[in-house]
């Protein structure tokens, strides 16, 4: 046996094929940065709290309707009006910064104050192949970009939906695509939130993995929701 030629080659496998050493997440010490100063923030902040007061913002959902009245907030029809009062003490009720659990412990991060996190791009209905050509995406795809997202050293959060994965059904795709983030990634994840039906599917399969009682005490899974313009909340992503 050639000892050098074989020791050469084991020297080359592990640089070629050594694990990813991850990177924490960044810390800010630089910012924020002040563009506008102390009062163009309060112009910002009176000009919004007089249109969540005064022109409100429609909720069509009941089941939201009814948290806001009980809240304390003037609900007419599906316009809720908000007064600043309510709406400073609900801000002041969210968590300056939490930890966001992953499966596996080594990749749990902390989110908020001066940490940075990042994740993968969401949502992307199109991709480029190796060749060039556009084309739409496909859960094999989607499968992908998890793996790669898993391989980086800088991306803190697998997410769960890099690009649409537009050959599996709606109504399976949540499935489909959490099940994918929590095999091919061990790194904090995204929650499918374009239903009830998703959402409590997202939370059943995270309690398979993390177990109900620390479920129910930690951040497992974060989601990425949007409003309609304007000044709109759909049932969906409510």
């Amino acid at each position: 046996m050639d000892t050098k030629r074989s020791g050469r080659a084991a020297r080359v496998q592990a640089r070629t094929m050594a694990a990813p050493v991850y990177l924490p997440a960044a810390r800010l010490n630089v910012g924020p940065i002040d563009l506008l100063g102390p009062e163009g923030v309060q112009r910002i902040h009176r000009a919004a709290m007089r249109i969540l007061f005064q022109t409100g913002i429609v909720f069509r959902d009941p089941v939201a309707l009814a948290d806001w009245a009980r809240a304390g907030a003037n609900v007419q029809g599906e316009r809720v009006h908000i007064p600043e009062d309510l709406v400073m003490h609900l801000i002041s009720q969210a968590p300056a910064d939490y930890r966001f659990h992953a499966r596996n412990p080594a990749h749990t991060v902390d989110v908020g104050g001066k940490s940075a996190v990042f994740a993968n791009v969401y949502g992307a209905p199109f991709v480029y192949g190796l060749d060039g050509e556009r084309r739409r995406s496909e859960l094999a795809d989607t499968r992908n970009f998890l793996k790669l997202a898993q391989m980086s050293p800088a991306m803190h959060v697998a997410g769960i939906l890099p690009v649409e994965p537009q050959d599996v059904p709606v109504a399976q795709r949540h499935l489909d695509l959490v099940s994918s983030a929590l095999s091919l990634s061990d790194k904090p994840i995204m929650g499918s939130v374009h239903s009830e039906t998703a959402a409590r599917d997202t939370i059943d399969m995270l309690r398979i993995v993390f177990g109900d009682d620390h479920l129910q005490q930690n951040v497992v899974v974060t989601a990425l929701l949007n409003c309609n313009t304007p000044l709109v909340w759909d049932e969906t992503m409510l």
